[in-house]
């Protein structure tokens, strides 16, 4: 179930890639319940073959609240000031350990899946 998870997220960054081919992503950040499973987001990692960082916030959904608010009324000028706050937090950086041939076979095993879920066969 993790992996199906990691190489739908997969599906979507490549769809990303084919459709804005001048766009470079060199890591993605998460947030959610999800990413409470360690085992989930280093499979996301390998799978992608980039960094995925995670804040050390558990409730990074509140936090985005509270900074929309804060925006609104002037609190905050600008980016960094939340940046730095995020920062002061930490984060956990999953770095990608599968080969480039190994994550290429994952994606190869995963389309094969794909293509006879949806066979009559």
């Amino acid at each position: 179930m993790l992996e199906g998870i990691s190489m739908t997220v997969s599906d979507v960054i490549n769809a990303i890639k084919k459709d804005l081919p001048s766009s470079s992503i060199e890591e993605i950040r998460v947030d959610g319940g999800v990413t409470k499973s360690t085992e989930l987001m280093q499979i996301q990692a390998d799978v992608l073959g980039i960094p995925v960082k995670k804040w050390n916030v558990d409730e990074i959904t509140c936090f985005g609240a509270a900074f929309a608010a804060g925006f609104a009324v002037g609190f905050w000028k600008n980016e960094t000031d939340i940046v730095q706050i995020l920062e002061q937090k930490g984060s956990i950086c999953y770095e990608p350990k599968l080969t480039k041939e190994e994550r290429q076979k994952r994606q190869t095993s995963w389309n094969e899946a794909i293509k006879k879920s949806f066979s009559s066969q």
